[in-house]
């Protein structure tokens, strides 16, 4: 006689469920007879959460993967994809920085972590191109404006690019931790 259908393995992280005997009756007579029980391990189900600071924008929030289950190994639980790629908003350049992983009554949280650079306009001097005197008195265009001008309107875009940069190859030292 069977007393319990359901054991608790706590080393395992599951449980054990009875299924059923191999022969439905027999008729015992002068001759042992051997049943044969099955049972199936059931892993508990524990979660995967993706959070993310509340005081970082909403629109970091939504790339964070969707919250799911798992079973087996914590030790196994990875990060599931998501968009990592640079994020501007209100004059502030947002950059993956990496997760940090806790672990909570079995269950795995990951917090994304974000940064921010200020997107502030550069501003300095730039070196300006003077012609000799006997080009100056030619009829020409005022190319130290010109210059000037033109590396003002650049300035921004390379400093975005810069910053952006920066970013990319701090993704790549974590992930090479």
């Amino acid at each position: 006689v069977l007393n319990t259908t359901r054991v608790e393995d706590n080393a395992n992280d599951g449980v054990w469920e009875f299924r059923g005997w191999d022969k439905p009756s027999v008729t015992i007579q002068n001759q042992n007879e051997t049943f044969t029980g099955t049972w199936e391990f059931i892993s508990n189900k524990r979660s995967v959460k993706y959070i993310i600071d509340n005081s970082l924008p909403r629109e970091l929030s939504e790339r964070l993967p969707a919250d799911r289950e798992y079973s087996g190994d914590i030790n196994d639980v990875v990060v599931d994809e998501m968009n990592t790629k640079d994020f501007i908003l209100n004059g502030k350049i947002y950059y993956f920085v990496g997760f940090e992983k806790t672990i909570s009554e079995g269950n795995v949280i990951f917090e994304a972590k974000w940064e921010y650079l200020e997107n502030k306009p550069v501003t300095r001097k730039l070196p300006t191109l003077e012609l000799p005197v006997e080009e100056k008195n030619q009829a020409t265009p005022n190319v130290k404006e010109n210059v000037n001008t033109s590396q003002e309107k650049a300035l921004p875009y390379i400093a975005m690019m810069a910053i952006s940069l920066i970013g990319m190859i701090r993704r790549k030292k974590e992930k090479n931790k």
